[in-house]
């Protein structure tokens, strides 16, 4: 078996492969193949998991790589990130906060107008 068959080896690519989905066809192959031509020298013909997995750490997470990927892709090419949710009753309110209702320490606090 070659570093490039071993189980968590193809589990590796398959996560890089399904989250880099985002880059052009053509893109996304010339990183797999990079990766394979990578993996198969540092990988060997090691059969042993823990080396194996040792191996991939040093070459990074795939969400690591992908994001790499992702901040080389042009701005034209970036499918934009789906937008982040809001948990209910989390984030902020729509009323003003306290120092803005009553002055903030560095100002002064507005004078009523039937003051001198």
């Amino acid at each position: 078996m070659t570093g490039t068959e071993h189980p968590l080896v193809t589990d590796y690519l398959a996560t890089i492969e399904r989250e880099a989905s985002f880059l052009p066809a053509g893109r996304r192959e010339e990183l797999l193949a990079d990766l394979r031509e990578h993996l198969a020298v540092a990988v060997g013909d090691e059969e042993d998991p823990e080396a194996v997995r040792t191996a991939l750490e040093r070459l990074g997470s795939p969400s690591a790589i992908v994001a790499a990927a992702r901040a080389e892709e042009p701005e034209a090419r970036r499918r934009p990130s789906p937008p982040r949710r809001r948990s209910p009753g989390r984030g902020r309110s729509s009323r003003p906060s306290c120092s803005a209702s009553r002055g903030s320490p560095a100002s002064p606090a507005p004078s009523p107008p039937w003051s001198p």
